[in-house]
């Protein structure tokens, strides 16, 4: 997992499927949802919509059908367990 671009305060992190992936918000559209919700313009609901479903769905105990979903969690895991090292 290794960041990918950057772009109006989005970083994100390029898949081994190709799929490309909000990795942080950096404050812009989490700073708006928290303190200035008026300011939010509809292309920054639909990123928030999207991260919190794919969220939803990478922390679900359920199993995924999706294989992006499966490899997020797998990357989640390592991740996890590198920091409990």
């Amino acid at each position: 997992m290794t960041p990918e671009s950057e772009h109006r305060g989005l970083r994100h992190v390029k898949l081994e499927d190709d799929t490309v992936w909000p990795l942080d918000i950096d404050g812009g559209v989490a700073w708006k949802l928290r303190y200035s919700p008026e300011a939010l313009t509809r292309a920054d609901m639909l990123l928030a919509a999207s991260i919190l479903n794919v969220w939803s769905q990478v922390t679900s105990p359920d199993e995924p059908i999706d294989p992006t979903i499966k490899q997020i969690r797998s990357i989640r895991r390592r991740m996890k367990a590198a920091r409990a090292r």
